[in-house]
């Protein structure tokens, strides 16, 4: 039974071209996320900024375009991703590294890691690794909220780890709060509802080849839905949730 990373990494290795472009159409709300986190932070903390599962680099990209910071580094487990990144993206510095069982070393002013955490069997042992082995001002977690209501119902009759996004933890707010306050300190988060644009809806419809009546339940649920009853969407249906948090001391860790 392949492992949350080597799902991953094989979308990567069965058609990197198509999995870049579909992480682009997410990478502007996750940089806005980012942006709305660290907006009332001194712009002089944020120097230099670490993506941890960077992928194609498509968030990486982004953070460096908007200006966030000016030393840029990503990290992922993938060897293809990695080529594709340092082939594709200028002026960033690529490791390739497993996150379940090391991390980077190194000082960074802020770490970013954006919807990563849910294709790992042991997210904590993941945060565990990089609180001990990275020393950072400020870090970042994005991850879909998964576990509320609607999708509760409608895993009575699925296997919610067969989904084409190689998602294998699935959080709800409770769940996802108590994995980083009890190594780390929350500062101020983001709760929104995501919904597809046009363009990323074209291009999903293209990649599956879905059916008409696929193509309306998809447009609904990925894009009218979540766009025009975001309140209802992000209490029942799914939700992103950023997080900015601070390393906690020792004292308080213990």
């Amino acid at each position: 039974m392949p492992t949350g990373k080597e799902k991953f990494s094989k979308i990567y290795d069965d058609d990197m071209a198509s999995a870049a472009q579909w992480l682009k159409y997410g990478a502007n709300d996750k940089c806005d996320s980012i942006e709305a986190l660290i907006k009332d932070l001194d712009s002089d903390s944020i120097g230099s900024v670490l993506e941890l599962g960077a992928g194609s680099g498509a968030l990486i990209a982004e953070i460096k375009r908007r200006g966030i910071g000016n030393r840029y580094y990503a990290a992922d487990y993938s060897e293809v991703a990695c080529r594709y990144l340092r082939e594709n993206v200028e002026g960033v510095e690529v490791f390739q590294i497993d996150l379940t069982k090391d991390s980077p070393l190194g000082d960074y002013d802020l770490v970013v890691i954006s919807h990563v955490l849910e294709h790992l069997e042991d997210p904590a042992l993941c945060l565990d690794l990089i609180c001990e082995n990275l020393n950072f001002k400020y870090m970042i977690v994005e991850c879909p909220l998964e576990k509320l209501l609607i999708s509760k119902v409608k895993n009575l009759f699925r296997d919610q780890t067969i989904n084409a996004a190689g998602h294998v933890y699935f959080f709800d707010k409770k769940s996802f709060e108590e994995i980083l306050t009890s190594r780390l300190k929350i500062i101020k988060n983001r709760l929104y509802a995501p919904y597809s644009k046009r363009e990323s809806l074209k291009f999903e419809f293209n990649k599956h080849q879905w059916s008409w009546i696929q193509r309306l339940m998809k447009s609904f649920t990925m894009r009218w839905g979540p766009k025009y009853f975001p309140l209802f969407w992000k209490m029942y249906w799914i939700a992103n949730h950023a997080v900015l948090c601070a390393k906690k001391s020792e004292e308080k860790r213990e």
